[in-house]
């Protein structure tokens, strides 16, 4: 598994690509933008959560993404994407079967299920995969992430 500071520039990195696209789109662009959808698959497993995101491969264009939840994403509204080639970044995790302490603000002594990250860097804040967006109509791409691309 990644050390604490990898999985947080990742998410970060996620995160802050989410938080552009939300300031393009509430700026009105979105014209010609699609829906996405799809499955990611990691070790041959539907990835139980976590965040998927599409960036222009030019850097040029808005970033959108959304939730993996039990293996799938569905891009919509807002969240549709613009066409072109994307550069894909997964942040995902899975249960360990392990409880641990929820911290504050829960009260002291709750447990929860500990989640690790499970995604490789080569996905998410190192990311190799990349997309192309046809415009016109909705896409479809899913992920199967090899098991050899372990952290």
């Amino acid at each position: 598994m990644f050390p604490a500071t990898a999985l947080d520039r990742a998410r970060r990195r996620v995160m802050q690509a989410l938080a552009g696209a939300a300031v393009v789109l509430a700026t009105g662009c979105g014209d010609g933008r699609v829906r996405v959808s799809g499955t990611v698959r990691f070790e041959g497993a539907p990835v139980e959560e976590g965040i998927i995101s599409f960036e222009p491969a030019d850097g040029k264009g808005p970033t959108t993404g959304g939730s993996i939840t039990d293996g799938r994403y569905d891009l919509t509204g807002d969240a549709r994407a613009t066409a072109g080639e994307k550069i894909v970044r997964i942040v995902g995790s899975r249960k360990t079967g392990r409880k641990v302490p929820a911290g504050g603000p829960a009260p002291a002594g709750t447990m929860i299920e500990e989640r690790v990250q499970c995604i490789p860097r080569q996905y998410n804040d190192q990311s190799t995969l990349k997309v192309q967006i046809t415009p016109g109509r909705d896409n479809t791409h899913n992920f199967d992430l090899p098991t050899s691309a372990k952290p």
